[in-house]
């Protein structure tokens, strides 16, 4: 009998219920035979056919075929899982590289999105305006004062927009370009995040391209909006320095500690591949006291 039930369990796993059913009604006959070359009794069929060694074969078996059985369709649901996971894993790769590769046409694109719709909006704020003073002055009310005021400014608005270009402050070699744009990126985070800064530059940079300079701007602005976004840091160092023929840049933060090994987001990417633009590197560390250091190393030519 346990011979029997052993039987089935290995049939039921292998091949689920077939297995089961067959494997179960294999031993009855098998029972038979072994019982009439063993015994003389005459009602040894009986025994062959015993109603509850049957049932409890057909139970334990049972129960090993839906177990096997769930684990399979476990093992399906997983592959399905894991080929899903690794399709959206590639299309985000794919979508993470375009990004980094065409990021700065897609901030075009947005700002004059974001133009447009502002542009638009002012627009049907002026005719609501218009016909407020209109109505306004036609009911003698002292309110028609502000509300032309307020018309006016909304002309003026539009007039900005409309004249509003995004130029590329980068046009010439000219260091104090440079400066600047890192004066007022320090500037618009001070004002809109409370940030203070510590700018220290220095006095003479030699032939300082364009194209590098645009690139050391991108890497600064990144490291600066990842330490206010992520680190929550509320002092930003930022420090340019050339020397041995190379431009070190220095951007030192007093927010949250960065992990030993980092995960490699899209921020850490988009630096890295502004330094991979001029044959720079860039590299992270901690400084005696705490604070995160980012480091980027650009040769000058």
């Amino acid at each position: 009998m346990l011979f029997s039930i052993a039987l089935s369990i290995v049939g039921a796993w292998l091949y689920r219920y077939p297995g089961w059913l067959f494997t179960t009604l294999l031993t009855i006959p098998y029972h038979y035979v072994m019982l009439v070359y063993s015994s003389n009794n005459p009602v040894i069929w009986s025994e062959a056919f015993n109603l509850f060694g049957i049932i409890t074969q057909l139970f334990i078996s049972g129960m090993i075929a839906l177990l096997k059985s769930a684990k399979d369709q476990l093992d399906h649901l997983n592959a399905l899982l894991e080929k899903k996971v690794k399709m959206r894993t590639q299309e985000l790769n794919r979508l993470r590289h375009y990004i980094i590769e065409n990021h700065e046409e897609i901030q075009a694109l947005l700002n004059q999105t974001l133009l447009k719709d502002l542009g638009e909006s002012l627009s049907n704020m002026l005719k609501e305006s218009e016909a407020l003073v209109i109505r306004l002055i036609a009911e003698g009310r002292s309110e028609s004062v502000e509300a032309t005021r307020l018309n006016n400014l909304t002309k003026k608005s539009i007039a900005l927009i409309q004249n509003l270009e995004f130029v590329d402050p980068f046009i010439t070699n000219d260091q104090t370009i440079f400066n600047s744009s890192i004066q007022k990126l320090a500037d618009n985070f001070r004002d809109t995040a409370g940030t203070d800064f510590e700018l220290d530059f220095g006095s003479e940079y030699g032939s300082f391209p364009k194209f590098l300079q645009y690139q050391l701007y991108r890497i600064t602005h990144e490291a600066v909006s990842n330490a206010i976004r992520h680190a929550k840091a509320d002092l930003v160092r930022i420090r340019l320095e050339l020397k041995e023929n190379a431009y070190y840049l220095t951007v030192v933060n007093n927010g949250r500690p960065m992990p030993v090994q980092p995960e490699l987001g899209l921020g850490i990417e988009l630096m890295q591949h502004h330094a991979n633009q001029v044959n720079g590197s860039i590299s992270f560390d901690t400084t005696p006291d705490g604070q995160t250091r980012l480091l980027c190393i650009a040769p000058q030519k």
